[in-house]
């Protein structure tokens, strides 16, 4: 009976030593090829620890809008800087109705020692197994010479985490809602680049405005197929008429919908499946991105911001507009890596892919559209917080056209 006994627990033993392998033999070998929860992603079902040791589901935390920060750990003194940077956006962020968790791999002891130090204006919290970086696909495997540099400035990752994985978190600053939902990612490879307390406010802000459940799209109806294409044309001349919403509903659909539910394939194809591209919509009242699986558009900025969608007058009047952004860390292969010339003709295909959609709707339903390189992309990254691996392919503006 105890052969059995030893036995049943050797098979357990080896089965749980298997599953914890698969985790981490997925983790990416270099922190530029992880892959980000984008926004409208659920939060991971993960637990992690507080200061006192005891462990809370990361979801259970979520009683109102929080700010969710992943950094390296109290020995990173890039993280400390950012961690004392973002306590100038505290006070405005409460005030917003948000709370701040700062989580980082350090075990439960090290964050009491850092609670100690000063009042911070946020909760530490403890992944010190990575569940947490994973869930929102941020970990990364440390390489060995990393490792030995890291012990030559007097830094352990094994005794800061108390455990062997040699994982870190790509920091990141992610906005996640009470309806567990993530509303704005932020992630960057180079862990000197931190997003700025000024850049999370306006995230925050336009964070804090309503989802925009659209309304059903209308999936059948229009004219034939080739008296669309003869009738598609670019349009530079717009009225100030708005598109009320249902029209904004097909549209959505029409460009980049869901039309095979069962698969959650979309109406525009994508490259290996990769779904790398962010659709931005701009109105008079706000911008939102748009979430295809469940048709929604998630907030992103309150107030008018048509100027950023592109560099034309016409695009200031008109009431439509679209940005498309391309994630170029979605790219990726198995082990295979492509080069940027090669993610930029991808990211090239699968938007205009969407943008042809968009014409043929227009031209389907009397609506005029035209696209445009001229976005600045800079100043749109700066604002809407992109991470470097993000990228503005260019825009598309929408509506009735002019008489004139």
């Amino acid at each position: 009976m105890s052969v059995k006994r030893n036995v049943l627990v050797l098979l357990i033993a080896g089965v749980v030593a298997m599953g914890c392998h698969r985790v981490f033999a997925s983790v990416p070998e270099s922190a530029d090829r992880v892959k980000p929860l984008s926004a409208g992603a659920d939060i991971p079902d993960v637990s992690v620890m507080q200061a006192d040791g005891s462990a809370v589901n990361l979801r259970d935390l979520l009683t109102q809008p929080t700010v969710l920060i992943f950094y390296r750990g109290g020995w990173c003194p890039f993280c400390n800087m950012h961690l004392g940077q973002l306590q100038e956006a505290h006070a405005e962020l409460v005030k917003l109705g948000y709370q701040i968790l700062a989580i980082s791999p350090d075990l439960p002891a090290k964050l009491a020692e850092s609670v100690e130090k000063g009042d911070l204006g946020y909760t530490l919290l403890s992944d010190s197994t990575m569940a947490a970086a994973q869930g929102f696909g941020i970990a990364f495997r440390v390489d060995d010479a990393t490792l030995e540099k890291y012990k030559g400035y007097g830094i352990d990752l094994e005794a800061a985490s108390g455990e062997s994985h040699h994982l870190l978190p790509v920091p990141a600053v992610f906005i996640a809602g009470t309806d567990g939902t993530v509303k704005f990612a932020y992630a960057n490879a180079d862990y000197k680049v931190r997003l700025e307390p000024a850049a999370l406010l306006a995230a925050a802000k336009g964070a804090a405005g309503e989802t925009v459940k659209l309304p059903a799209p209308r999936q059948s109806g229009g004219i034939p197929l080739l008296d669309a294409l003869k009738q598609r044309r670019s349009v530079r001349s717009f009225s100030e008429k708005p598109i009320e919403q249902q029209l904004l509903s097909d549209l959505l659909w029409a460009a980049f919908g869901v039309n095979r539910p069962e698969s959650g394939m979309r109406t525009a194809p994508s490259s290996y499946n990769w779904q790398d591209v962010t659709l931005y919509v701009f109105t008079p009242e706000g911008v939102w991105t748009y979430e295809a699986t469940g048709h929604r558009l998630l907030p992103v900025r309150q107030g008018d911001h048509r100027k950023l969608a592109g560099l034309q007058s016409y695009v200031w009047d008109a009431p439509l507009s679209f940005v498309y952004v391309s994630d170029f860390a979605k790219m990726q292969q198995g082990d295979e890596s492509f080069s940027a010339d090669y993610k930029l003709k991808i990211g090239g295909i699968d938007v205009g892919h969407i943008s042809q959609n968009v014409y043929l709707f227009c031209a389907s339903e009397g609506l005029g559209a035209v696209a445009r390189a001229s976005v600045d992309a800079k100043a749109f990254a700066e604002v809407f917080g992109l991470s470097p691996h993000q990228h503005v392919m260019f825009g598309q503006t929408i509506g009735w056209p002019s008489e004139d």
